[in-house]
Order: C-alpha cells, then structure tokens, then sequence
C-alpha cells in the first residue's frame, strides 16, 4: 500500500477516534486530536486521494419528432428541380398534337406573312394615288376646264355645260397602334357653271321629289302654290346648276383590295368599283382623270386587271 493510501486510512482512522473519544477521553485529549487531525487533512493531496474518473461520452443526439403539419408538409413538398435538362417526349398521341401543332403556326406565320405583304402593296397603292390626285387638282384648280357630261335627271331634265370649279384631295392613315398604314384617300371637286333647271311637280309626287334632290346634294329652292282651300297642288323647284362630286378610294385589308365610292362621278348618284392594288399605276390614273373630265378612257377595264 502507497503513502496515499496510508494517509486515507490514517485519516479514516482519526475520524473513528475522534467519535469514540468523544465520551472516553477529556476535553485537553480531544483538542489534541482534533489539531493533528487537521494537520493530517491539510496535507492531504485530493488529487491524489483516487484516481481521477474519465469523463463519460455525451448520449448520442436523439431524433426530435417533427410536428404532424410539418411533416406533412414535407411530404407535400416537391423534390429540388433537377439540373439535367429535361428528356423530350416522343412518340405517341404527344408527337401527332406536336405536329399537328407545328403545321398550324407555319400556316398561321405563311397567312400573315402574306396579309402584311398584302397590306404593304395598299399602301403603296393608296400613297401613289393620292400624290396624283393631289398634283391633278392642283392643275385643275388653274385651268378650270369644262367637264364632257350632263348629268340626267328625270324625264330629261339635265345639267349640262358644267366647268370645274375648285377641287381638294386628302388621306387618312391607320391608327400608329395598328401601322400607321394609309387605308383611305378622298377626293371632291365641285362643278358649276350650268344653267338653272326649273320644274314642277304635283302635290303627290313633289315630296319624293325633293327627297331625291337632297339625296344627290343638289342645291335647289321650291315654291308651293295653293287652291282656295289652302291645300297643296303643285311645287315648283329651281335647281341650280352646280354639282359636288366625291371619290373616296379605301384599302380593304382583309380581302386585298382597294374599293372605289364614288359619287357623282359618271352620273347622278352611287358607282362603286374595286381593284386590286397591283393595278394601281401611272396608266390607272390618267384614265381616272379622263373619266372626272368626261373624256373617253379604259378605266373600267384597267380596274379589273389583277
């Protein structure tokens, strides 16, 4: 036994005597062993009393339970997106709606493609008519010629010997949203110079009469004439020798065509004609200028060219 060991039993010792001598030994005794007690102690190494005791390992980590809305939501959760490119599917009801999918944008594309071609020869169409119309009044504005026509109305009654008056040409553009496309040209002039044509109508049918003067943008004044009775029987209209022409020339984009509305022009009332672009030129329009004189010309038959 070591000199630990010998100071342990030692002390251990003391401390039996010390409780057995409690009663057997005096107060002078006690106080002795008590002071050689405490010097034993005081020298005594604690370190060295045992061997020192290894450290124990901490438990290991124990799972904690997860909330039963968190794992659901793990669950829920989808995996984290791959970084492989994705594999294409082929094959199958797939592969015919890919097709099938594919030839629909290439007619979409081949349709518009066209329409914007389309739209784009309009245009240029449209820009070379109204750069003559413009050039053509400008002339006609000076010269004031006489215009080869009368215009009949009914039961032979006409204005004839009209002169060119005054003239205006004017275009309109799509919206910039939409192109900013020219889709119309406009053209009015006004002829005068015809005598005056005065007529009557009876109380039945001057009503109507009047009805079809406003509809042709005559310029007329009327005088009724009445019985004895205050009613009605005839009215007597003057219908002064002047006349407004228009021509408007507008694009129709959906069917590629540019449609002519003309009013007054060969005679009293509506002519529509329609063209396509293509037919457009210097040769068109020089018959067109005919046509507005009164001229022999081939514009109907250079307007049906496509």
């Amino acid at each position: 036994m070591n000199s630990s060991s010998d100071r342990v039993s030692a002390i251990v010792a003391a401390l039996r005597a010390k409780r057995e001598a409690q009663t057997s030994h005096p107060a002078a005794d006690l106080a002795a062993l008590e002071n050689s007690l405490l010097a034993e102690i005081e020298a005594f190494d604690p370190a060295r009393a045992r061997p020192a005791q290894e450290i124990p390992p901490p438990p290991p980590a124990r799972a904690v339970p997860m909330p039963a809305a968190s794992a659901a939501a793990a669950i829920a959760s989808p995996p984290p997106a791959s970084t492989a490119p994705p594999v294409a599917l082929t094959g199958g009801l797939l592969e015919q709606l890919r097709q099938q999918a594919s030839v629909r944008q290439r007619e979409e594309n081949a349709a518009a493609t066209s329409q914007a071609t389309s739209a784009t020869a309009i245009d240029r169409a449209l820009n070379l008519v109204f750069r003559y119309l413009h050039e053509l009044v400008q002339q006609l504005n000076i010269l004031k010629p006489k215009i080869n026509r009368d215009y009949q109305l009914l039961n032979q009654l006409a204005l004839h010997g009209l002169h060119w008056q005054e003239g205006f040409a004017d275009y309109r553009r799509q919206p910039d949203s939409e192109g900013a496309l020219l889709e119309r040209v406009s053209f009015t002039c006004r002829l005068g110079g015809a005598p005056n044509i005065a007529c009557e109508r009876d109380d039945t049918n001057a009503e109507r009469f009047r009805a079809l003067l406003f509809d042709l943008g005559l310029n007329f004044s009327s005088q009724e004439f009445r019985n004895d009775k205050r009613l009605i029987e005839r009215v007597r209209f003057e219908i002064r020798g002047e006349l407004g022409v228009s021509v408007r020339w507008r694009a129709d984009f959906a069917r590629g065509l540019i449609l002519i509305e003309a009013r007054n022009l060969e005679r009293f009332g509506a002519a529509p004609y329609e063209l396509a672009a293509a037919a457009v030129d210097q040769a068109l329009l020089d018959e067109f200028g005919r046509l507005l004189l009164g001229q022999p010309n081939r514009f109907r038959e250079l307007a049906r060219r496509r």
